[in-house]
């Protein structure tokens, strides 16, 4: 069959595919889409078609062998490996998803900042930081205005980074979109940041913040009051830091932290006697843990 006489041939089943699944007719649609397909087998048209299809369908096994299929046919389909990509997110083959990421941005001078901010998402979870951070900042530059969410995963990848100052930042402008719904677990990070840099009296403020924005102080108040009573320690505000490590137990009795922390605090202040009940506390809790 003569070249132009395919090509016209495709089209008309393509737009018969089309039809079919514009009128709902979902099977019939793939058959003639994957009859496209047979009589062109160089057409990606016929395969993107037919991808978008099970997509629909959420077939993403189908929906990846049609896009891997049509970007073998047409190497440089920015869009097809994009959509690539997407479908093997969807099936979290990460790494297969950040080639594909990769290979949609390669040689292409824009791209949208989401393209960026999922590539920077996926990397995150592989763990190669410094790539990860370098996405996001393309995201960033891209569109400034970005959900508070990205900008709390960017702040734990600077934070990761030790770019602390940074990330100090990124979290307090995370705090800052989440506007009424405010996630105690943001103050959590941006009071364990400024704690890093020396910040004290600020870490302390966020730590209680998130006491006050908790829902279940029970799950959170743990953490968040033995990260109190280290900074009152450090300030040497040791019966204030006895009274968190206290609230401590109360909410969690089994940790044997509280009761070691308490106990070098008493030593400190030389009550060798009930230091070594706490520390005694301490081993008999850790034992139990390890039995």
């Amino acid at each position: 069959m003569p070249k132009l006489e395919k090509l016209e041939k495709v089209k008309t089943i393509i737009e018969q595919g089309d039809e079919l699944k514009e009128k709902g007719e979902i099977e019939e649609s793939i058959k003639t889409y994957q009859k496209a397909a047979r009589v062109d087998p160089n057409s990606d048209e016929a395969l993107m078609k037919l991808a978008a299809v099970y997509e629909e369908l959420e077939n993403w096994e189908e929906v990846v062998n049609c896009y891997y299929k049509a970007v073998s046919l047409k190497a440089k389909s920015n869009k097809g490996y994009l959509k690539l990509a997407q479908a093997l997110k969807k099936q979290e083959r990460i790494g297969e998803a950040i080639a594909a990421y990769q290979r949609a941005i390669q040689g292409k001078e824009e791209s949208s900042f989401r393209v960026y901010k999922d590539l920077g998402d996926l990397l995150a979870q592989q763990n190669p930081q410094k790539e990860a951070i370098a996405a996001y900042e393309k995201a960033i530059a891209l569109k400034e205005e970005l959900p508070a969410k990205f900008y709390a995963s960017y702040a734990q990848l600077l934070q990761q980074q030790k770019q602390i100052d940074q990330a100090i930042n990124y979290w307090q402008k995370a705090i800052e979109l989440s506007g009424e719904k405010v996630s105690w677990k943001l103050y959590q990070s941006l009071g364990n940041a400024q704690e890093k840099k020396g910040r004290l009296d600020e870490a302390l403020a966020n730590y209680k913040v998130a006491i006050k924005s908790s829902s279940d102080i029970s799950k959170s108040g743990p953490k968040l009051y033995s990260s109190i009573g280290d900074i009152l320690v450090k300030q040497e505000r040791f019966d204030d830091a006895i009274k968190c490590y206290q609230k401590v137990i109360e909410l969690k009795a089994d940790l044997p932290q509280p009761y070691r922390k308490i106990g070098d605090i008493l030593l400190k202040q030389d009550k060798k006697e009930e230091a070594l009940q706490f520390y005694q506390k301490a081993v008999s809790l850790s034992d139990t843990a390890a039995g």
